[in-house]
């Protein structure tokens, strides 16, 4: 994956995978931009109005030893067979876990709905108001209250 953009002047292209950062000229910057979507002569034709064609046969096949030179690297460092088992492992472990989530799965569903009934419950309304001198909360701070109009 490629990342490609312009600062300050400069153009500055981001190879992700190897993490390698590049700043070209303004001739490379385009032909990179093509590079995937287009072949190479299809490249040529296009930018050969703005620059010259030799010159843009030398960046495709710099662009293009780059590419391989990348690639090899990868390859001899080991990175690919270690991805490779690190998704062979993957799959191993996912696929149990796959099954588990199908069993389990209908059994969270009803919990879950279970839950949300026992949530929404109505609240209980009193039928008289209590003042705070019988309220269980400030009973024991209050004795009297002469002032309130509760029933008792």
């Amino acid at each position: 994956m490629v990342h490609q953009y312009k600062n300050n002047g400069r153009n500055i292209v981001l190879d992700v995978n190897s993490g390698s950062v590049h700043v070209v000229d303004d001739l490379a910057y385009d032909a990179i931009a093509l590079y995937d979507k287009k072949s190479e002569e299809e490249i040529v034709q296009e930018l050969k109005g703005s620059y010259p064609e030799n010159d843009i046969r030398e960046v495709l096949e710099d662009i293009r030893a780059l590419i391989e030179k990348v690639g090899k690297a990868l390859i001899d460092s080991g990175a690919v067979e270690a991805f490779g088992s690190i998704l062979e492992s993957s799959v191993s472990l996912l696929e149990p876990l796959g099954a588990l989530v199908t069993t389990i799965l209908p059994a969270l569903s009803l919990a879950s709905s279970a839950n949300a009934e026992s949530r929404h419950r109505p609240r209980r309304v009193r039928s008289t108001p209590r003042c705070r001198a019988h309220s269980p909360r400030y009973a024991p701070r209050l004795r009297t209250h002469a002032a309130c109009r509760c029933p008792e």
